[in-house]
């Protein structure tokens, strides 16, 4: 999913090692923001597994200060136009499951729409 949308950035893994050591090296606190409703649909889990390894990370070394989800793909006037669009539901179901995973998380914003 991440090659076909943001080929330019670095991995989800590679994030995930950027801010474990960076926390580890500094003071310095993050964030961290799930952009959901891309190219994988809700059943696959993708969002749960996404949530453990942040869970994973906070759980390490407490470094996160907010976690924002979600953050939904709007895909109207993109190469990605064929997509549906966002729900309300998805948006709501994101939150419920971030509020239950990530209970070591002292911010959760969600940004909705």
């Amino acid at each position: 999913m991440r090659k076909i949308i943001c080929d330019h950035k670095v991995s989800g893994q590679q994030w995930l090692n950027i801010a474990r050591n960076g926390a580890r090296k500094s003071a310095c606190v993050s964030n961290a923001t799930m952009l959901y409703g891309t190219t994988s649909k809700p059943k696959e889990g993708n969002a749960s597994i996404i949530f453990l390894a942040l869970r994973g990370l906070q759980d390490e070394n407490a470094r996160l200060r907010c976690i924002s989800i979600p953050l939904a793909f709007h895909p109207a006037n993109t190469g990605l136009a064929h997509l549906p669009p966002p729900t309300g539901y998805h948006d709501l179901k994101s939150i419920a499951i971030s509020r239950l995973l990530l209970d070591n998380s002292t911010h959760i914003k969600a940004l909705l729409g």
